[in-house]
């Protein structure tokens, strides 16, 4: 039923109009969602470039910490001194020990050089010692007076330190001045054999985990994240993680300058931002969980979608208000004009089609009306001009009241009543074929009525009516003559 209506109503401008509206109210529904596409790129550019940012400044604060550690250990490695412990397995009655107070004399100015370095040793595989600054230890009591409370045994720090395939950075925990565990980050270098087979020793440097965590926590403050930093193997160093993971995702998608991607992290997704060192094997990553990333991001499309609604709800409330406010009077006009409730419906295309048809035939019928009006009234002021050259007008209606209907106004008081009759119609008139006798009897008259009026019209005014068998002319003289 409904879709019958309103295929009858298929082409009336209500439809027109509403689709108008409704395509008005959906321009700015349109435009809300290009806004907030381009919101969502822009909040999402800004978030990128933040974290990046962030990292940068992580990278560039904690690499100059470390560079302190690799210029230290180079400078270890290319002391002379220590070289000649190292590499002096050639002569086995060489006596070591003025060598070694030397090495460990040196190594006290350099631990006054380098203050941010918390401790450092050097590991001699000949004689499994640990020199350290003003003293020498075997391995086991330096394990015991550095390591031995942390998470790593006697036989692990004993292999990080003898093996020549563990060098760089890694985590290693360490016994602090005041007696409590602290985690660290090493980093190794090896001092290799002659022949390249075995090392021969092992400079350790390690730094304090709190010297780095001031810096690496504004970015885990700023995005709510964590905050990592790698070794080339992707092991943790440093977190500021509670229950940091061992390994960091040891897959392709942190190889490269820097990366952003998105996978799990505790059974949630997130978002991987990471960037490296400019001078080392290190990686920078933050890993922040997609809800926080996001959290302006679906605060944004939360408030477009419900101002799309809004706008839905009310613009669409609005349209029908108006709609109906508009079309409602054109209605009206329509059904006033329309005795046939179908009419419009199947021959016109719509309501103004309809009003302009049905103005146009009310003027040709007043045309038409006027028409027979204008014959009429000839027809009855013929008919006066007849009574009043008989003298029997009706006494009711005063003279000038007929002569303003009829249209009739006097030029002078002069008057002459000019009277002729046709008696023969003549050989011409009977030329004339498909008219009977009176007809044409009655078109010599009317023909010679006009020809007199014409003439007379010239200069004065003519009235012409009929008299029974004759044609009466009442001649109007001009003032001017």
């Amino acid at each position: 039923m409904l879709f019958k209506k309103l295929w009858l109503k298929r082409r009336s401008v209500a439809l027109t109009w509403l689709a108008s509206y409704i395509t008005i109210l959906f321009v700015p529904i349109i435009v809300s969602v290009f806004v907030y596409q381009a919101s969502s790129h822009t909040l999402n550019s800004e978030i990128e470039q933040a974290n990046d940012s962030l990292l940068k400044q992580v990278r560039e604060v904690i690499d100059n910490q470390f560079m302190n550690i690799i210029r230290l250990d180079t400078q270890l490695t290319l002391d002379p001194a220590i070289q000649n412990l190292m590499y002096a397995d050639q002569d086995p009655d060489h006596n070591y020990s003025f060598d070694v107070y030397q090495i460990a004399q040196r190594l006290s100015f350099y631990q006054s050089s380098y203050s941010s370095v918390d401790q450092f040793y050097i590991y001699w595989n000949k004689g499994d010692s640990v020199l350290l600054p003003n003293a020498v230890e075997n391995s086991r009591i330096a394990y015991q007076s550095f390591h031995q409370k942390g998470n790593i045994s006697y036989d692990q720090w004993h292999s990080i330190v003898s093996d020549s395939s563990v060098h760089g950075f890694l985590a290693m925990p360490h016994l602090a001045l005041d007696g409590t565990v602290h985690s660290a980050i090493a980093y190794t270098s090896t001092f290799m054999s002659t022949n390249g087979n075995s090392p021969v020793g092992k400079a350790v440097i390690l730094i304090d985990d709190t010297r780095l965590l001031k810096a690496i926590q504004n970015v885990s403050s700023f995005n709510g994240g964590d905050v990592f930093i790698l070794n080339k193997d992707n092991q943790v160093l440093l977190s500021t993680a509670k229950n940091a993971p061992s390994l960091l995702l040891a897959n392709q998608q942190l190889s490269g300058a820097s990366a952003q991607f998105f996978d799990k992290y505790n059974g949630q997704q997130a978002q991987y931002f990471m960037i490296r060192s400019a001078n080392s094997e290190l990686k920078y990553v933050t890993v922040t969980p997609s809800q926080l990333v996001w959290n302006k991001a679906e605060y944004v499309r939360n408030l477009t979608l419900v101002s799309i609604l809004i706008s839905i709800l009310g613009g669409g409330i609005l349209t029908y208000l108006f709609w109906r406010r508009n079309y409602n009077p054109l209605s009206r006009l329509v059904q006033s004009l329309n005795k046939d409730s179908n009419r419009m419906t199947e021959k016109y295309f719509n309501e103004y089609h309809f009003i302009q048809q049905a103005i146009a035939t009310a003027l040709d019928e007043n045309a038409q009306i006027q028409q027979r009006l204008q014959q009429q009234n000839q027809l009855l002021r013929t008919h006066f001009i007849s009574k009043m050259l008989k003298g029997s007008l009706d006494s009711q209606v005063p003279v000038e009241e007929a002569l303003t209907a009829y249209d009739i106004q006097f030029q002078s008081d002069y008057f002459a009543v000019v009277l002729f009759h046709a008696e023969s119609l003549g050989e011409r008139m009977e030329s004339v074929g498909g008219i009977d006798l009176n007809n044409k009897q009655n078109l010599l008259q009317f023909v010679a009525s006009n020809v007199l009026e014409m003439m007379i019209a010239q200069h004065d005014q003519a009235l012409v009516t009929e008299m029974d068998d004759l044609t009466a002319c009442l001649v109007n003289f001009s003032t001017t003559q």
